[in-house]
């Protein structure tokens, strides 16, 4: 959107997102009455927990306005767990679950090949302000959690329609797209998760023919960016040569330091005022880390809960192991990318599309296999698995 639009929050950029934040109170409202209205009103683990982490950001939030005397309302964050609510609660057939992500996925997709298309003059570089627009985190952050978000989600969604050519070939298409555009911003954290997820991704799936397949679609991706990005490489080593000869002085680490050595003033209820008050003194910067900002801001119990979420996330995916080893090693790669992706950068903290891609991986068994297949599969793994569903 900002690539259309700009950044100007007080024009259409401010009221797209107001209007999106009513859309998802009114359509959680709408299922809590069709759920009074249809049968027992139960909540599975997904939704209690997440329920729970939104209840305590709401809570702390009000505490930190009494408490500093100024509205603090974390809109970013309240907006992401209320659209994971939605997609845990709210999708309830295999239909719904496709046109929804296959909806993420090309809006992702565009994400990518609009700022590929019209600004490929900033290919492979760094820059926050361009053409009078500031982006946050960079021009190609957007494309950076696009990916992180669903890149691995369309492999492991295509192993449904490999009879299907078109859709096939557009969902390969897309992801290609979205990794070079995420790969033109010269992100460390970016090259971190593309190795280290595709490592998991081999070793989970144990199978030759996938090694040869990605051996070979990497030689694609490989002869794409030497053809039409070859500045691109130039720029990554560039910085990868900066970053190895400078680790001592990295920032994200002296942040950190920071933020944690202050771990008692914020420890039981989170930070109370501006929580980057708990940070460098000399230059303050939020955490950049998911994990840091949770405990920051939101204290132990945000933190668990939100540990939670993942920690329940993650049975989800070794559910999926018996049902299709492929897609359980796609998904498993996503985790991957994206718990290194929040673990050392602000990204994805307060990103929609962050928890939209978690909401999916968490209810991703529901829709895997046949009603009367998953049934069977989980009367017989309930004997063998301590994993609960949800």
């Amino acid at each position: 959107m900002i690539y259309i639009f700009g950044s100007d929050e007080t024009g259409i950029h401010y009221l797209l997102d107001n209007v999106f934040i009513l859309l998802n109170i009114i359509t959680l409202f709408l299922i809590i009455i069709e759920k009074l209205a249809t049968e027992k009103f139960v909540l599975n683990k997904s939704t209690a927990i997440s329920l729970t982490l939104l209840c305590w950001v709401i809570s702390q939030s009000i505490l930190n306005t009494i408490y500093s005397g100024r509205l603090i309302i974390p809109s970013s964050l309240f907006l992401s767990l209320l659209t994971f609510i939605i997609i845990v609660a709210g999708v309830k057939t295999g239909r719904e679950f496709n046109v929804a992500i296959w909806s993420f996925i090309v809006g992702a997709f565009f994400s990518a090949i609009i700022p590929l298309v019209l600004y490929p003059e900033v290919i492979g570089t760094r820059i926050s302000e361009y053409q009078g627009v500031h982006y946050s985190g960079g021009l190609w952050n957007s494309v950076l959690k696009s990916f992180v978000s669903s890149g691995w989600l369309i492999l492991a969604l295509l192993q449904k329609y490999k009879k299907k050519k078109i859709v096939f070939v557009f969902g390969l298409t897309s992801f290609t797209v979205i990794w070079l555009g995420a790969f033109a911003g010269l992100s460390r954290s970016f090259l971190l998760l593309t190795i280290i997820s595709i490592i998991v991704y081999l070793f989970s799936s144990k199978a030759i023919k996938k090694y040869i397949q990605f051996f070979l679609f990497s030689i694609i991706i490989i002869l794409i960016i030497l053809n039409f990005m070859p500045q691109v490489i130039k720029g990554i080593l560039n910085r990868l040569d900066h970053t190895i000869g400078n680790t001592s002085d990295e920032p994200r680490l002296m942040i950190w330091a920071a933020y944690l050595e202050n771990y008692r003033e914020y420890f039981l209820v989170g930070a109370m005022g501006n929580f980057m008050d708990y940070g460098p003194n000399l230059y303050p910067h939020p955490p950049h880390s998911t994990f840091i900002n949770y405990f920051v801001q939101y204290g132990v119990l945000g933190i668990i809960t939100f540990l939670a979420l993942l920690t329940n996330t993650f049975k989800n995916i070794f559910l999926i192991k018996r049902l299709d080893a492929t897609q359980f090693s796609m998904l498993l790669a996503w985790f991957s990318a994206y718990i290194i992706q929040i673990s050392i950068s602000e990204t994805g903290y307060a990103d929609v599309s962050f928890y939209v891609g978690l909401a999916f991986v968490t209810i991703w068994k529901q829709f895997l296999v046949p009603e009367k297949e998953l049934i069977d599969f989980e009367e017989q793994s309930s004997h063998t698995s301590h994993f609960k569903k949800y």
